[in-house]
């Protein structure tokens, strides 16, 4: 027999193992083990990437490897609610249909049928939605503006292009996902 489970131990506790082999006449010397808990290492790294206005990717390293699954908690400001309850050896979760604008935290819990381990916080996360940049505008002629930006994200809808002649802004266009170019036609001189 080359290995030994060793169960029925308490949560929490170091051990350490020593062993020897033996004869009916003698025992050879003792091989001592490195100290080991059966403490639930909780996760590192806990981490969230903004993927669009409304979904965060959250990410952690697994530092154990006897757990039943993580459970995922979000607070938005009226307490933490469970969001998720993972599988074992999992490290990412996407958390959709968020608010724009809100701040998220996340409380992230690694846990077997007896014990939990100790909470992981990570604290005011939130979805982005870049404006464009870089608006330029150039005459083409005495009736026509060439306009030009810069698309900062792969998620919108569309864009809302509006003129203003002084007197507020009106909408003129509503070019597509990834347009970066408009030609205004037909001005007054």
């Amino acid at each position: 027999v080359t290995n030994y489970t060793d169960t029925g131990l308490t949560y929490g506790i170091e051990y350490q193992y020593r062993i020897a082999a033996y004869t009916a006449d003698n025992t050879s010397d003792w091989v001592e083990s490195s100290i080991v808990s059966t403490f639930l290492n909780s996760p590192t790294a806990l981490a969230a990437l903004a993927v669009s206005d409304a979904s965060l990717d959250i990410t952690w390293v697994d530092n154990c490897s006897f757990e039943e699954g993580y459970r995922l908690e979000r607070d938005s400001g009226a307490g933490y609610a469970e969001i998720a309850d993972l599988a074992i050896n999992t490290e990412e979760f996407t958390d959709t249909g968020l608010t724009y604008g809100i701040e998220y935290n996340y409380r992230l819990i690694i846990y077997t049928t007896d014990n939990e381990g100790d909470p992981v916080y990570l604290n005011s996360v939130s979805t982005v939605f870049p404006s464009p940049t870089f608006l330029t505008v150039t005459a083409v002629d005495d009736a026509t503006i060439a306009l030009e930006w810069d698309d900062n994200y792969s998620f919108e809808s569309g864009f809302h292009l509006q003129r203003s002649e002084g007197v507020g802004f009106v909408e003129v266009a509503t070019p597509g996902a990834g347009v970066t170019n408009y030609t205004d036609t037909g001005l007054t001189y």
